[in-house]
């Protein structure tokens, strides 16, 4: 089974702090994930999606200027793996996300 500790803003529990990583321990071993924050940008509107694929299941509608969580790991070459502010997990299109570094 998989523990998740996450490391959350105080002020915005469902963002984590920029820069901050998500801890995954499996097992024995610890492995970080790099977790960014991120702003929908370049659009009125962007589609979560349940895959990175441009045909996947939408599951959600994310607005101009919404705040999200990237994780880096588990992204592909086209797709992010974001969390909303709602706390809902899927794919964006990684040319409609600003990546805060």
């Amino acid at each position: 089974m998989e523990d998740t500790k996450k490391i959350f803003d105080k002020n915005n529990p469902a963002i984590p702090k920029s820069g901050e990583e998500e801890i995954k321990a499996t097992g024995a071993s610890v492995t970080p994930a790099v977790i960014l924050e991120g702003t929908v940008a370049n659009c009125l509107s962007l589609n979560l999606r349940a895959e990175p694929k441009s045909d996947a299941r939408i599951l959600s509608e994310l607005k101009a200027l919404d705040k999200v969580t990237v994780n880096m790991d588990k992204s592909t070459d086209e797709f992010f793996s974001v969390r909303s502010h709602s706390g809902m997990k899927g794919y964006c299109m990684r040319q409609f996300i600003a990546v805060k570094m």
